[in-house]
């Protein structure tokens, strides 16, 4: 840090009563946070680097507390045994992690049964959950993973980094990467056959609630989230795949938007085909939002800030579920080990953040203030509207209880589904509506069969 013109070291900070006034080169050691508030005053640039990689998460998180009160800029120092084992260099200084903000105990990694005799396909293998799960299940050391990925370069992406975790812990797990799309019926089916596939995890799906509510959209929209689950499942099916995972979400739940509706509709599907296959088990995990994912607003209010803001909210009161990606995958493997058939998994998602608070906080630990009109120092934060089809609030049960698995984070809740008669007539008039490209008689099919789904511009 010395060495680098840009950056000044104006002090450390540690409330060690061994270290009190002393020094390191000549720069003080400060043992209060009031020392710190009153550097924040002398320095308008003030940043804080966080270099106590081995504290536990509740005192990191009590000392991110105090620090976002002065609003002073927070950011993190690699740990030492990250750039011991060369995973990280001094100069990878950066952001908080988003774990650090918000309420999460960390999780635990999960073994999956027989790993290492087992081929496990994942689709949409380089999106944000995708490729979590394929890091754990990486980390299982199964026979071989195939990466189904419709885009090339998040492909590509998922495959150089599995070479690389392969490398590094030594492990016998065969990387198949595959260039694929679940609409495709012919090419499911021959790699099933190819590579022998024992379980599915499903996270492929288009999920971005404005965009797929654009009725520009919706026809393209339907065939990936209800048509390729279809496909997908029922070349599980065909090839005496043992267990099938859908990643679902909370949107789901009483939809208001086409993206809800439409994974509702895949779970529909999944529940009545498990009762029909005998050899596959089909269970589905139901989870809010995950920090860091595409399209999320903690990495689109960073961005925002980074660029002077203003921070835009959609309104003062909307909340949301967060989960961080690991937990959410990590969870999801766990629940797979438990599924008999017909689940629907609830993770236990905390309690529902107000956004307009979370916004807030990012811009506190940038170091900056809220400004409460353009011509104030500052960030402003403003409020936009909701956007199409999203709500206040989200739910993750449609009815009855949660019930309790003997993981305290899974819930299951068995919910009542069409018969694979009455299901497979509804994939039928999907499939027509798709070829007629007909978006209104989608919505109106959504309108008759998907519980609690509304829209009022038909």
């Amino acid at each position: 840090m010395l060495l680098d013109p840009t950056l000044k070291v104006v002090a450390f900070y540690d409330d060690s009563s061994q270290l009190k006034n002393r020094q390191i080169n000549n720069i003080p050691i400060l043992g209060s946070f009031k020392k710190l508030a009153h550097l924040k005053k002398e320095h308008k640039n003030l940043e804080v680097f966080l270099a106590i990689p081995s504290i536990d998460t509740k005192t990191r998180r009590a000392i991110i507390s105090k620090l976002e009160d002065i609003k002073v800029a927070v950011r993190t120092v690699p740990s030492f045994h990250e750039l011991m084992s060369d995973q990280k260099k001094m100069t990878d200084i950066q952001n908080l992690s988003l774990d650090d903000l918000l309420p999460r105990g960390r999780v635990e990694t999960n073994t999956i049964s027989n790993a290492e005799n087992q081929n496990i396909l994942i689709s949409g293998a380089g999106g944000s959950i995708g490729s979590e799960i394929v890091r754990q299940v990486l980390g299982n050391n199964p026979l071989s993973i195939i990466l189904l990925e419709v885009s090339e370069y998040n492909l590509y992406v998922i495959e150089k980094e599995c070479i690389a975790i392969k490398k590094s812990k030594n492990l016998d797990t065969q990387i198949i990467p595959y260039l694929g799309d679940i609409r495709d019926k012919n090419h499911l089916n021959n790699f099933f056959q190819k590579y022998k596939i024992n379980s599915v995890f499903h996270s492929a799906a288009y999920k971005h609630v404005p965009l797929v509510e654009d009725q520009n959209n919706i026809i393209k929209a339907c065939e990936n989230n209800i048509l390729g689950t279809y496909y997908l499942a029922l070349a599980s099916i065909n090839n005496n795949v043992d267990s099938f995972v859908m990643i679902s979400t909370d949107k789901a739940v009483r939809p208001s938007n086409i993206m809800g509706a439409s994974k509702r509709m895949a779970e529909m599907l999944i529940q009545s085909l498990d009762i029909k296959s005998l050899n596959t088990k089909f269970s589905m995990v139901r989870f809010g939002n995950v920090i860091n994912s595409s399209g999320s607003v903690i990495p689109l209010f960073l961005d925002q800030i980074s660029r002077g803001g203003p921070v835009t909210v959609t309104d003062k009161n909307v909340t949301r579920y967060f989960m961080t990606i690991p937990e959410a995958a990590n969870l999801v493997l766990q629940a797979s080990d438990m599924a008999q058939g017909g689940e629907v998994f609830i993770l236990d998602m905390g309690e529902q953040l107000n956004i307009m608070d979370l916004a807030k906080r990012l811009v506190h630990l940038s170091g900056r203030s809220i400004a409460t009109t353009n011509k104030e120092e500052g960030i402003e934060i403003i409020e936009v509207g909701l956007r199409p089809g999203e709500k206040m609030f989200e739910e993750l049960l449609i009815s009855g209880d949660q019930l309790k698995t003997k993981n305290p984070k899974i819930y299951k809740s068995m919910e009542s589904f069409p018969s694979a008669d009455q299901m497979k007539d509804l994939i039928d008039k999907v499939n027509i509506a798709i070829d007629q490209n007909d978006h209104l008689k989608l919505i109106q099919i959504f309108k008759d069969n998907v519980e609690g789904y509304i829209k009022d511009d038909l």
